[in-house]
């Protein structure tokens, strides 16, 4: 069982989402206590899913066409984030460089097509032989975010050999984009865990949103087929942590799904507990940012060089602490002076 603390009204919120039908009186409650203008965005789309979700049943409330307007817009918020990225897309493909289409964006092409979701930036996945200034030549490369590596917890077992499709959009561009189950294991691994070290957020209701929507939207979904995946790329560890995360969070929906994991090798036992530590340093940064005082404006470098210490660390599972510290040096390096994001050494 997870021990996040979730306030009971974004608990409610998913309990009522994962349902296959609610009644009026049930919607009219939750709503009741919302004040628009004074919720988040992440709350006020969350709320517009789940609206538009049950439209024919709730369209009567009063609440309904600000809801509704929620949702178009993030729609076409969506579309035009997209057309941006997709000039780049098609200046990499043409100088010989395949791209593969991960995270917000391949969910928003396939798995949740249709789904309003808060994308912050279109990703791809560019292996680390090709050249930065391919990369950096693409047009609109503002809004496309490159990354070098597929899950934020590292095993050791990084190549993308597995789970990958073809896919053509309207204009003809080819490229390859994650299977429903990759998907479903990236969400998890990337998202769903993160939850494990901080605390429940509204941004988190997207997520266990999303993780809900492909078990409904793909009821083919093969999870043998994730159990394998996750050993593929040593995943086993933090696939069973989202899930028990996710079980708790929504049982109606994920409770009765058993994927037969692997038992986790000693190399994911490690970088999960890394990837921990860093998420419970990068929490006391964030608490410190806040403080003043001289204690806190010395404590707070400290806090940050561990916090990066640990974020290089989780790459390398296998490494021992002494052999990272010159890789430590060229890490910050490029972080702080070069200001590359996601930049880890060869």
């Amino acid at each position: 069982m997870s021990d996040l603390c979730i306030p009971s009204r974004e608990q409610r919120l998913l309990d009522l989402y994962s349902k296959d039908f609610i009644l009026m009186f049930e919607y009219e409650s939750f709503v009741r206590g919302v004040m628009f203008e004074d919720e988040s965005f992440n709350f006020n789309l969350a709320l517009s899913r789940m609206t538009m979700r049950f439209a024919d049943m709730v369209r009567t409330n009063a609440l309904f066409p600000r809801l509704k307007g929620v949702y178009s817009k993030t729609l076409v918020g969506n579309a035009w984030a997209w057309s941006k990225s997709a000039e780049a897309l098609r200046s990499l493909a043409g100088s010989g460089s395949r791209a593969v289409v991960i995270g917000d964006a391949a969910l928003r092409l396939t798995t949740l097509k249709g789904v309003p979701r808060k994308i912050a930036c279109m990703e791809v996945l560019m292996r680390p032989s090709v050249k930065a200034d391919i990369i950096a030549d693409a047009p609109a490369s503002d809004a496309l975010r490159v990354r070098r590596s597929l899950f934020r917890v590292h095993t050791g077992k990084e190549d993308v050999v597995d789970g990958l499709q073809e896919y053509h959009d309207s204009s003809g561009l080819s490229y390859l984009i994650p299977s429903d189950e990759l998907q479903f294991l990236m969400l998890c691994a990337n998202s769903i865990f993160q939850m494990d070290g901080n605390s429940f957020n509204d941004a988190c209701l997207q997520w266990v949103m999303d993780a809900v929507d492909i078990v409904r939207l793909r009821p083919g979904i093969n999870w043998e087929r994730v159990a394998h995946l996750a050993l593929v790329y040593g995943q086993n560890a933090t696939l069973m942590r989202a899930m028990d995360i996710l079980k708790d969070l929504v049982p109606s929906v994920l409770g009765n799904i058993s994927i037969p994991v692997h038992e986790p090798s000693q190399a994911e036992m490690t970088a999960m507990n890394r990837h921990m530590r860093f998420l419970e340093l990068d929490a006391r940064c964030r608490k410190n940012a806040s403080k003043r005082g001289f204690l806190s404006l010395c404590c707070r470098p400290v806090f940050r060089l561990q916090s990066n210490w640990m974020d290089l660390l989780r790459y390398y599972p296998c490494r021992n602490l002494p052999g990272m510290l010159r890789l430590a040096l060229v890490y910050h390096y490029r972080k702080y002076c070069l200001k590359l994001r996601d930049w880890i050494p060869d």
